[in-house]
């Protein structure tokens, strides 16, 4: 029987992560645990969480960003299958069993994501709003909380780059294609991404510059893959 861990990363997220948790005790397949590293917040994240979901585990985590508490919510879990999930965003009742019985009938999959949907986090003001152009209807998605994942898969490629301040997720699944793993999408929604004012501000503070160090090791490693040039005759 397989046992599920959710690993969720917290950051400043007093604000949704209650909203959060809702989505996980309502899933149809219940979590065998549930694990929130508070990194480094200010705000009564762990307070908020803990009256929420008073069966969560809390793991203080000095801050050291989302790649970092990632890492350290994946090393104390006990599930061969794992859960990722940001502070802000929302799980469909049916994800972890849809998702779980498509793992049990492909066992060479190393993981399954699904469809998600965006929105607006209603304390985001209009004008805000208005710079930012969201999705037409679901959209694929692999990443973050929209993936359950095979414990054996993750032990194979190794933990997030921790150096990366954003786009860790995106650098892992790259890292895992070039590995051989297969994964699948599943064509149902199965996470709702919350777009507010505080994640976006942070591209502000070193996010573009991370997801170009992000690219730029992308491409190094797709030219160390390639086969050599052959010789002329």
């Amino acid at each position: 029987m397989t046992r599920i861990s959710v690993v969720i990363p917290a950051w400043q997220a007093a604000g949704t992560i209650a909203e959060t948790l809702a989505s996980v005790a309502a899933q149809t397949r219940p979590a065998d645990e549930v694990i929130i590293v508070d990194d480094g917040s200010t705000d009564g994240t762990a307070e908020v969480a803990r009256a929420a979901l008073p069966s969560a585990r809390i793991i203080r985590h000095a801050h050291g960003g989302a790649a970092a508490a990632l890492n350290a919510g994946f090393a104390a879990a006990e599930g061969d299958l794992l859960a990722p999930l940001d502070a802000d965003d929302l799980w469909l009742p049916g994800k972890l069993a849809a998702q779980e019985a498509a793992l049990m009938r492909a066992p060479p999959l190393a993981g399954v994501g699904g469809l998600m949907e965006t929105f607006f986090c209603a304390s985001m003001p209009p004008q805000a709003r208005a710079a930012v152009r969201l999705p037409v209807g679901p959209s694929p998605w692999l990443l973050s909380g929209a993936l359950l994942l095979r414990r054996a898969a993750y032990d194979a490629i190794g933990p997030h780059d921790e150096a990366l301040r954003a786009g860790q997720s995106i650098d892992w699944m790259h890292r895992a294609r070039l590995a051989g793993l297969a994964f699948e999408v599943l064509p149902e929604v199965v996470l709702r991404r919350r777009i507010r004012q505080g994640s976006l501000s942070s591209r502000a503070g070193g996010a573009d510059a991370a997801f170009l160090a992000m690219a730029r090791r992308a491409i190094e490693r797709r030219r160390a893959a390639a086969p050599p040039p052959k010789e002329e005759p």
